[in-house]
């Protein structure tokens, strides 16, 4: 993904930080009403209230150490204020080291079997060799379409046909990978609600397939949250946390229908580090996390 085409992306959410701090951000002094218009914009724009209040009482702390009094000074402040925020409670170690076996989880509709087809492309792109595995066996449309990704990238798929258990299919897509000495195993789930007990107990069985199975290959499990779905994926990640640990997030639809800030709360409440973020369909627009670029980018 072009640095422009990202940064429009972000710059589109139709509550844009920006776009509802320009009537905080202006040219006279600080006052208390200037951090609780601050708060009530960060609550709008989905960083919810616990950590719109603590990024508004540190902005203000940072502000009177730095002897800041007027709200125009507000904005650069904010903008270390978030990146710090944001680095300090994403733990750097967490990235994916190859060989791997990455797990791709989530509820419906958040657009994961297009993530995993972004990932698999970027990593073809470095020369490293990839694998798909479609272990979703409930959806024949969700085998399909995984199916139409790899032959598009050009890499190989494990699958099974329809019922099938997703377990087994794990298994083999392990086997072969290992075998292959493929770089990335890239294994796709049924898409499914936290409240789903069954469901998520699955997850767990095919996490510990592939734990057993992996070889000398390093084991990942990412889940892909839709940014249009509010505060109400901090209860999704909370609740596939338990099903199988998490080692990533995938933010998707970062883009005019979102609201942008709802990466801060994943990240100051789970503290698991955001590999990437989907602004889009095509198979480019993907692009690393990085707080510092994020927060430029949001706040213009």
């Amino acid at each position: 993904m072009s640095e422009n085409k990202y940064k429009s992306a972000l710059r589109a959410t139709n509550l844009s930080f920006f776009n509802k701090l320009k009537n905080v951000i202006v040219n006279s002094d600080i006052t208390d009403e200037s951090y609780e218009e601050i708060l009530e914009t960060l609550i709008l724009c989905d960083v919810g209230v616990e950590s719109a209040e603590e990024i508004t009482d540190r902005l203000e702390e940072r502000a009177r150490q730095e002897k800041v009094y007027r709200a125009e000074e507000l904005l650069p402040l904010l903008k270390e204020v978030l990146v710090e925020i944001l680095t300090e409670n994403m733990p750097k170690e967490e990235q994916i080291t190859l060989p791997a076996i990455v797990m791709a989880v989530g509820v419906n509709g958040t657009g994961k079997t297009t993530t995993i087809a972004k990932i698999a492309n970027a990593y073809t792109a470095q020369g490293k060799s990839v694998m798909l595995a479609a272990a979703d066996t409930f959806r024949a449309a969700a085998v399909d379409q995984l199916t139409i990704w790899a032959k598009r990238i050009g890499v190989p798929i494990v699958k099974s046909e329809m019922g099938a258990d997703a377990a087994a299919v794990a298994y083999d897509a392990a086997t072969s990978a290992a075998a292959r000495g493929v770089d990335l195993l890239i294994v796709d789930t049924a898409g499914r609600l936290q409240n789903k007990i069954n469901l998520m107990q699955e997850l767990g069985k095919m996490h510990n397939v592939l734990s057993k199975n992996k070889k000398d290959m390093n084991l990942y499990t990412f889940i892909t949250v839709d940014a249009t779905s509010g505060l109400n994926v901090l209860s999704q990640i909370e609740a596939f946390a338990k099903a199988c640990q998490l080692n990533g997030i995938v933010l998707s639809k970062v883009d005019g229908s979102s609201k942008g800030g709802i990466i801060i709360p994943i990240i100051m409440k789970h503290k698991l580090p955001v590999w990437f973020v989907g602004t889009g369909e095509g198979l480019e627009d993907l692009r690393v996390f990085d707080a510092r670029e994020y927060v430029e980018a949001m706040l213009g």
